[in-house]
């Protein structure tokens, strides 16, 4: 049986029709395999699976970088308003820097834009990132994100896209 087959037979059967929502069925078939298999393998099966990448319809869905770039300048507000994680943006371009994170956000809803894992630990292995600040930062982003009125599944989706690098940016044990 392939993905497919299995993802079409355990979807609830009122969903099997041609217009099956593509994002609902990602989410239906995580939530059900996510503990068999890697994020990253998953991620690459629906790549194939869908014949394109499901994070485009993110990145589409939301309005691309008109969006993405009003989501990261409120997030970096937030930010900058934290006792702890403003101490890391004392002295930085922050122009700069928002710009380099609506292409790290874009490119994680999908958007033409695209950074290595090695670059993230590149750019943060010198800025002593403890977990704490890390978590943090997730949660700031996802309060955000809820602020902008993006639906709770392509939250999470975003959210587990930051949590599955974290171990390219948390530096400080």
């Amino acid at each position: 049986m392939t993905w497919r087959q299995l993802a079409m037979a355990t979807y609830p059967r009122d969903c099997h029709h041609t217009g099956v929502h593509l994002p609902n069925l990602i989410q239906f078939i995580y939530s059900h395999y996510a503990a068999l298999l890697s994020p990253d393998f998953l991620i690459h099966l629906f790549k194939l699976w869908s014949g394109g990448d499901m994070h485009k319809v993110l990145f589409d869905k939301y309005g691309g970088f008109a969006t993405v770039s009003r989501i990261v300048s409120a997030f970096y507000s937030e930010v900058l308003e934290s006792e702890r994680l403003n101490p890391y943006f004392q002295g930085l371009d922050m122009r700069r820097l928002i710009d380099h994170q609506t292409k790290f956000i874009a490119s994680i809803m999908g958007g033409p834009a695209s950074f290595s894992n090695e670059a993230l630990e590149r750019v943060h292995a010198r800025l002593d990132i403890d977990e704490a600040s890390f978590d943090e930062v997730v949660k700031l982003l996802r309060f955000t994100l809820e602020d902008f009125d993006l639906e709770e599944g392509d939250i999470s989706l975003i959210i587990r896209e930051v949590v599955g690098r974290k171990r390219y940016i948390v530096t400080k044990p």
